[in-house]
């Protein structure tokens, strides 16, 4: 009899303890589901994706953001206002790489023919510039070099190639003037001043339209020219098909010759 009592205390407590492993598996996985659903939910709520506000897809809009001298956005310096990353809307000055000027001061003439491309494109953050140049010329002189990527991109269109530089300046111009007039048709809402406005917008947007299309052409008809120059490039080397495999020959025996 004692013994049977004693098996029967043994088989209880092995069943007690496979109910409670049981529930303690089953309490895991609801954790798991709860868990992961939390994380769908967080995915499946995020922010719409965001438009060009001039009127373009997002593809094909400018992939930077205005900066002013000190990194703000548009001008506005508000308490909570977000500090763009180097792929927002405008494409000017963002840092989108270390620059080669990085390691050197740059000289008076650099700096003033660097404030004047920047008076084109965007005359409120020239003069922000030229304060600090007053004020802080050293933090003006980091600025310079490592801020404004596209300002030295500028520089060397207006050596090599007045009428893009043109086109792209008028780009930039155009894209900063349809946002700021966008920004300003949202918050006149129902003013009597909205309908100008929108025809203002109206108007920079179609004209901004134009000289994108513009620099389209003229890369189109850059990439044409690369192109032809590819196929004439490849039809000589079928003609010297031999001579180029013989001189190969000759290069992998250790003398010279190439492809």
């Amino acid at each position: 009899m004692k013994g049977d009592h004693v098996g029967n205390l043994i088989r209880s407590a092995r069943r007690a303890a496979s109910v409670l492993l049981f529930s303690a598996l089953v309490l895991a996985a609801a954790d798991a589901r709860a868990r992961d659903n939390g994380h769908d939910d967080r995915h499946d709520h995020g922010p719409p994706p965001r438009h060009d506000h001039a009127g373009h897809d997002e593809d094909d809009a400018p992939r930077h953001r205005d900066r002013g001298p000190r990194g703000r956005t548009d001008g506005r310096h508000g308490r909570g206002a977000k500090r763009p990353g180097p792929g927002g809307p405008m494409g000017s000055m963002g840092s989108e790489r270390p620059h080669r000027f990085d390691d050197r001061r740059l000289s008076e003439t650099e700096i003033s023919e660097r404030l004047e491309i920047l008076r084109m494109i965007h005359p409120e953050w020239a003069e922000r510039a030229e304060r600090v140049q007053r004020s802080h010329p050293q933090r003006l002189q980091q600025m310079m070099r490592r801020r404004m990527p596209r300002i030295e991109r500028l520089i060397e269109l207006r050596k090599n190639d007045s009428d893009a530089f043109d086109l792209e300046v008028g780009n930039i111009r155009l894209e900063r003037e349809s946002r700021e007039l966008g920004e300003k048709l949202r918050r006149a809402g129902d003013d009597p001043g909205a309908d100008a406005i929108r025809k203002a917008l109206r108007d920079a947007v179609t004209r901004h339209f134009e000289i994108r299309q513009k620099l389209k052409e003229r890369r189109l008809a850059h990439l044409e020219k690369e192109i032809a120059a590819l196929r004439e490039g490849l039809e000589q080397r079928r003609k010297d098909r031999d001579r180029m495999i013989e001189q190969r020959l000759q290069n992998l025996t250790g003398k010279k010759g190439g492809w």
